[in-house]
């Protein structure tokens, strides 16, 4: 008796159900490919590379009841901006290399990186596509809240970086959020 009515609490408060998880991985996947496809309709959004992950707790499969962070990590060509500043991986500036690149539409008088303007050409994105729903910014994610499904998508950009020292590793650089 107690075991029932402790499954019954996990499966009605805890646990996500199959439909909530199906219903989740269609809209992720659905907000994935708006994205990568946002080019054909604005040559200054951001150059997206092949490859975008789940990160967090719902990637692992551990995510519990409520479904309003699903980690979507979007891989942004990074050509054209190089490390620099404190322990050279806080900032990246641009430079001469990939300068047809729309990334350097993001760069700011100091010729680093905006990370502001970057989050809001996602967050201006997402707007168009999600009218009816809530979509913010949240640290270096935008938040996309989609009500008729109670869910949360966190899409979180981040530039491929290549070092113009080829010795040294690649690395992704996720925008500040501040």
């Amino acid at each position: 008796m107690i075991e029932s009515k402790l499954q019954e609490l996990l499966d009605k408060e805890i646990n996500l159900s199959q439909g909530h998880v199906s219903q989740g991985s269609k809209s992720h996947i659905y907000i994935r490919d708006l994205l990568a496809n946002k080019r054909t309709t604005d040559s200054t959004f951001p150059w997206l590379l092949d490859g975008d992950f789940l990160s967090g707790s719902y990637a692992r499969g551990t995510k519990l009841h409520p479904l309003d962070d699903i980690d979507v990590m979007i891989i942004l060509d990074g050509t054209g901006l190089i490390p620099t500043g404190i322990n050279t991986t806080h900032y990246v500036r641009g430079n001469f290399e990939g300068k047809n690149s729309p990334v350097h539409n993001y760069l700011g008088w100091d010729n680093l990186l905006n990370s502001h303007s970057v989050l809001e050409a996602f967050q201006k994105a997402l707007a168009q596509s999600h009218p009816d729903s809530t979509i913010k910014k949240n640290g270096q994610a935008i938040n996309i809240k989609l009500k008729s499904y109670n869910l949360g998508i966190d899409i979180v950009p981040c530039f491929h970086i290549k070092p113009l020292d080829a010795t040294k590793q690649d690395f992704y650089y996720i925008p500040l959020g501040n």
